[in-house]
């Protein structure tokens, strides 16, 4: 189904110039929850921002089918990282840029666009449409705040559909791997750096030497681990006596994510053993991961949704959180979608008209092909 560029261009730069940091989403909500009660939608907000000091929940829409059709829903999430202060969209070449000190905030304001525009050009041309569900969720970026407080019962359908992936629009991510978060302190003995160092034990040391000798990076085509944050030290003149660390470690594969998480806390327990540190060391699932079967109807519906599109799908294996990880979890079948964002979360982003359209045209035409499975 043709889209209007002009409408896609105009609703993506209105997003993307208006602020909606984690947590600040509530002028950006309010905008879209207009948008989708001109749509015909019912909206409601839940209070999803109350569960990490946010200022809005959740925004949930209702539209109804005009056939007997399962339903379905749709979600893109309404925040964005920073830098957002001084954000001004460009458009250069049909691309859409920011300035170059700031993020652009593609990341999810293309998945966003598309869903209201795609929507929109159904409702207006009155072709057939399921019922149809909406999920425009807040502090994803956080720690998908949002999906996390939705009342998932509350949802009628149990197949949904994530637009919150990049490029080439038709490429669909079947799978995500299980984050598991760790939290590491080592605690030494503190001394005078300069007067009695050799009675210290020195704690950032101790991490440091942990740190060589753990495994790192891209462990496998499955599997990542990464030691992200150190902290510790007063002064120069005081051997640390506690140093911090948290580390991450993804896996599609449940048996080695346990076991480079184990690898993480042998590592600095040894370690700590041979510099007299104590260790304290803690993991926790961040977000559970999912695989989906080509032969589930969430893909089969994606694919065709895709091709009545006029392209052709392919399938991306992931290596992030979204709140697809929450959505599976929780028993709602839903695979990701590209909606063209490029470099998220760099001062790099970017994203192309022409892709923001080409995926409004796949929620479109999403939603011609649901029409046609009847119930």
């Amino acid at each position: 189904m043709p889209l209007d560029a002009d409408r896609v261009r105009e609703t993506l730069l209105h997003l993307l110039r208006t602020p909606s940091f984690s947590g600040q989403e509530g002028a950006i909500a309010a905008w879209v929850t207009a948008r989708l009660e001109e749509l015909g939608c019912t909206v409601e907000r839940d209070a999803a921002g109350a569960t990490f000091g946010g200022e809005c929940g959740n925004v949930i829409a209702r539209l109804p089918g005009t056939v007997a059709a399962a339903p379905i829903f749709l979600n893109a999430h309404l925040d964005t990282v920073q830098p957002t202060t001084g954000l001004e969209p460009q458009v250069v070449d049909g691309l859409v840029v920011s300035g170059g000190d700031t993020i652009l905030g593609a990341d999810d304001k293309a998945g966003v666009t598309a869903i209201l525009e795609g929507v929109a050009a159904v409702v207006a041309a009155g072709t057939p449409r399921p019922p149809l569900e909406i999920v425009f969720t807040v502090g994803e970026e956080t720690g998908l705040h949002g999906a996390r407080a939705l009342d998932l019962s509350a949802l009628q359908a149990t197949c949904g559909f994530v637009f919150d992936s990049g490029t080439p629009i038709g490429e669909l991510t079947i799978s995500a791997p299980t984050q598991a978060s760790q939290r590491i302190v080592l605690t030494g003995r503190a001394a005078h750096a300069g007067v009695e160092p050799e009675l210290g034990i020195n704690a950032i040391a101790c991490a440091a030497a942990a740190i060589a000798a753990c495994r790192q990076g891209r462990l496998d085509a499955e599997t990542t681990a990464n030691i992200g944050v150190i902290e510790g030290g007063q002064a120069t003149n005081i051997v640390p006596e506690v140093c911090r660390l948290r580390s991450e470690v993804r896996s599609r594969d449940q048996g080695k994510l346990e076991a480079q998480v184990a690898h993480f806390q042998e590592t600095f327990q040894r370690v700590a053993d041979e510099f007299g540190c104590a260790l304290e060391f803690s993991s926790r699932e961040a977000y559970r991961g999912f695989r989906i079967d080509l032969a589930e109807p969430v893909a089969r519906l994606a694919a065709a949704a895709v091709r009545a599109a006029g392209l052709q799908p392919s399938w991306a294996e992931g290596g992030g959180g979204s709140d697809a990880n929450v959505f599976n979890a929780g028993g709602k079948r839903c695979i990701l979608l590209a909606c063209g964002e490029r470099d998220p979360h760099t001062l790099r982003e970017s994203c192309a008209l022409a892709d923001v359209v080409a995926a409004a045209e796949v929620v479109a035409a999403l939603l011609g092909v649901a029409a046609g499975e009847r119930v």
